[in-house]
């Protein structure tokens, strides 16, 4: 499936006073034409209202809970639907919900998943954290990709250029579609941001576990952890980002000021999320 860049754009402002502010910028509107299928397999085509309409939450702490994100954004207990535009709106509950597809959004029609989240801890154990969430679908197939875009803006960047303030991390769910489990390599609580020697573990865990039906994609696994271990490879990936970066500032400097924060935010989640797409290309060529 196509990548649809209209995913959760999350930006999380760390101020002096360690709280941290989140908004999520969509186009506002209303209600959405959704399709929603429920758990009971029964399919309705209903009005959906500010599923991804604009809001602002404040968090105490220094670190972002992201079990408080995702309930106030993916993780509601309810959405307000209608018939039709003249209709009286009401409540259905999310745990209703399988999944459900906006189509007036200007672009591709957007499908969420409920999806159940299990995180990797920094010793690659195995967490459920309770968490049940409609998240977008990014890539399809046998292992479905879903992301979440968080967007970290520094606020001492003070008159920096945008993007040199601005940092993106895709929260990435990979799951397989017979599983139960999503898996999350990344977790933005305290615990997790400062813990980034072990992203690249974490990393080859969350694929183990949707992969684990194909043995020879796990011996791909195992000698790509050795690779991404090597002083070489990270030599390697620090170049790699040096370059992005400076072609980011290049590019960025060319564009209308009002275009260079979207333009940031689609070309570091490319690129933060390549590696993944790489991991699943090589899946379905030795696995299916």
């Amino acid at each position: 499936m196509k990548i649809k860049w209209l995913l959760l754009i999350i930006t999380i402002c760390l101020t002096t006073n360690s709280f941290a502010q989140i908004d999520i910028f969509f186009i506002k509107k209303d209600f959405y034409l959704a399709e929603i299928t429920f758990t009971n397999n029964e399919t309705k085509r209903l009005l959906l209202k500010d599923f991804l309409e604009a809001s602002t939450f404040e968090f105490s702490g220094f670190g972002v809970g992201l079990r408080n994100l995702e309930a106030n954004r993916a993780g509601r207990s309810y959405l307000i639907v209608k018939e039709s535009k003249d209709a009286k709106p009401y409540k259905i509950p999310t745990n209703t919900i399988k999944t459900l597809t906006i189509f007036d959004i200007n672009t591709e029609p957007v499908v969420f998943d409920m999806i159940k989240v299990k995180t990797i801890t920094n010793n690659l154990e195995t967490v459920y954290k309770d968490r049940d969430i409609l998240v977008p679908l990014v890539r399809d197939g046998t292992v479905k990709m879903y992301v979440l875009t968080v967007l970290f803006h520094d606020p001492n960047s003070g008159k920096k250029p945008l993007y040199t303030g601005i940092s993106v991390t895709p929260l990435v769910y990979l799951k397989h579609k017979d599983q139960e489990y999503a898996y999350m390599p990344q977790d933005i609580t305290v615990g997790s941001l400062f813990s980034f020697w072990s992203l690249d573990d974490k990393f080859i865990k969350a694929f183990s576990l949707p992969t684990k039906d194909c043995e020879v994609f796990q011996t791909y696994l195992k000698e790509q952890s050795v690779i991404l271990e090597s002083s070489e490879n990270r030599k390697k990936t620090r170049q790699d980002l040096k370059e992005h970066n400076k072609f980011k500032k290049a590019e960025a400097k060319k564009l209308d000021k009002s275009k260079r924060k979207r333009f940031v935010w689609d070309l570091d989640t490319k690129y933060a999320l390549k590696r993944y797409y790489e991991f699943l290309e090589e899946y379905e060529n030795q696995c299916q």
